[in-house]
């Protein structure tokens, strides 16, 4: 059971490193493309591998930044 006192448990050793080499491959193949990832974007995933967000946290929070820069972008 969660603590009162967090919402986030800690992450095993194991499993922020899994979430360290997702991100530096997900990183990888966006510069292969082209693109470096924007600060808001990887503040984001700072705070994944870090486990203050849960994957479907760190997906839903992606898709708002992103849609919150395309929009941005739109307005320009």
């Amino acid at each position: 059971m969660p603590s009162l006192i967090t919402d986030h448990p800690s992450l095993s050793t194991d499993e922020r490193s899994l979430r360290a080499r997702a991100i530096a491959q997900a990183r990888a193949s966006v510069r292969l493309e082209g693109t470096v990832l924007p600060p808001e974007i990887e503040e984001l995933n700072r705070q994944y591998v870090e486990g203050v967000l849960s994957t479907s946290q760190f997906v839903e929070r992606v898709i708002q930044a992103a849609d919150a820069m395309a929009q941005n972008g739109r307005q320009q």
